[in-house]
């Protein structure tokens, strides 16, 4: 058998082999790194319209130190006891005993290795204690010791919650679950749960800009197919600070009703990851998902694990708590209580922002169906999480000195 660092090493030179016989063209440029109270210009590039940065620059910016190996083309990145492996033209990345995929291959500009921006919040994320987030439209780089801080002013205008800082409920990213390819649960008489979603999280944005004055980012507002993942990283550029995924369950018991309200964390309990299986169900209808085998399943759910952050665990528990309270207050329905399980939806949001996913109710039970179709019963529950928003919004904004 081939030793496990063996194997890695062949894979990485083969795939450099493949990339480095496809280079293009690149317009180079800068982006800035707010970290530790300051600024730092990295360099960085641009090619088939990704982002790529220079890797030793947001190292050191990060204060990580790095060590390169010209004869084999490898950085290496070091934090404590645990580091991460680079090689120029690849798309693996080695970080402890894990590999990972990259989307784009690193590249070697000018004696300097880059890669893609928007996978290296993630990859840093394992080596520091700190959150990285990268937004691609300011082209800047926070880490979460300066989300809020005051430091990056004139670089872009909006601030991200650091949990424990500054932090002001100004954006809340709406998620009405599936779309597109991806129906979701049929109701007895064929509703797609698409559809009740999409209306529940329409009033919902309404309300909150109307009675909250919040900025709303919704993850879809018509019929479109749209990644679990990319639903979450969606909400983390633009900004946001709640992450609120809207659903309807489903069970073999026709006569089970009521609402569920989850945050992200490990499953305790059957029911919980049943649940969790029927949304996470949705990655069959994403692009290139007939390609997926059992194993690269295995090895999203690994990744994902790997990126998530608990910085936000207390507060997404109290938030589902709190729409789970208004919601039964509101709709005079069963409490079918707050759990936890392993969603990829929430996973996308990369621990940046306290994040739920509500169960609004069984579209497999019949009286329950008719009235989650119902546009005054969506209203009642577009209200409860208002409610609940409103409250959690006033306890921590109060609890946070503003």
């Amino acid at each position: 058998m081939i030793p496990r660092r063996t194997r890695v090493t062949i894979e990485l030179a083969a795939a450099a082999l493949f990339l480095c016989a496809n280079r293009v063209p690149a317009a180079t440029g800068t982006v800035v790194v707010v970290a530790n109270g300051g600024n730092r210009v990295i360099s960085s590039s641009v090619e088939h319209g990704v982002t790529f940065v220079s890797v030793p620059d947001l190292a050191r910016a990060l204060e990580l130190q790095t060590e390169w190996d010209a004869r084999t083309r490898t950085l290496v990145v070091l934090s404590g006891e645990t580091e991460a492996e680079f090689i120029a033209g690849n798309t693996l990345v080695v970080v402890g005993d894990s590999t990972f995929h990259l989307r784009h291959g690193t590249v070697l500009r000018a004696g300097e290795l880059l890669a893609p921006a928007d996978a290296l919040p993630g990859l840093f994320g394992l080596l520091s204690p700190v959150a990285l987030l990268w937004d691609d439209r300011e082209r800047v780089f926070r880490t979460s010791a300066d989300f809020g801080s005051g430091a990056g002013d004139g670089v872009a205008d909006d601030t991200h919650p650091n949990g424990r800082n500054r932090w002001e409920i100004d954006r809340v990213v709406i998620d009405p679950g599936h779309g597109g390819r991806d129906p979701g649960t049929l109701s007895v008489e064929g509703v797609p749960e698409k559809e009740i979603t999409l209306a529940i999280a329409l009033r919902l944005a309404q309300l909150l800009r109307d009675e909250l004055g919040v900025d709303v980012v919704m993850t879809r507002t018509d019929d479109q197919s749209v990644s679990l993942r990319e639903r979450g990283l969606a909400g983390v550029r633009a900004g946001g600070k709640l992450f609120i995924s809207i659903h309807c369950n489903a069970i073999d018991k026709a006569h089970v009703s009521g609402v569920q309200t989850y945050f992200l964390s490990d499953a305790e309990t059957d029911e919980a990851r049943a649940v969790a299986r029927a949304e996470n169900a949705a990655l069959m209808y994403e692009e290139h998902a007939d390609t997926l085998s059992e194993g690269d399943d295995r090895e999203m759910e690994e990744i994902l694990a790997g990126l998530v952050s608990d910085r936000f665990l207390k507060e997404s528990q109290e938030l589902a708590a709190l729409v789970q309270r208004e919601l039964v207050r509101g709709l005079r329905t069963r409490d079918m209580g707050v759990h936890q399980a392993g969603f990829y939806v929430m996973k996308g949001t990369l621990g940046a922002m306290p994040s739920i996913l509500i169960e609004t109710g069984y579209l497999t039970n019949q009286d329950e169906a008719a009235r989650l179709r119902d546009a005054r019963y969506q209203e009642r529950i577009a209200d409860a999480i208002l409610r609940a928003v409103r409250e959690f919004k006033m306890r921590y904004e109060t609890e946070l000195g503003r």
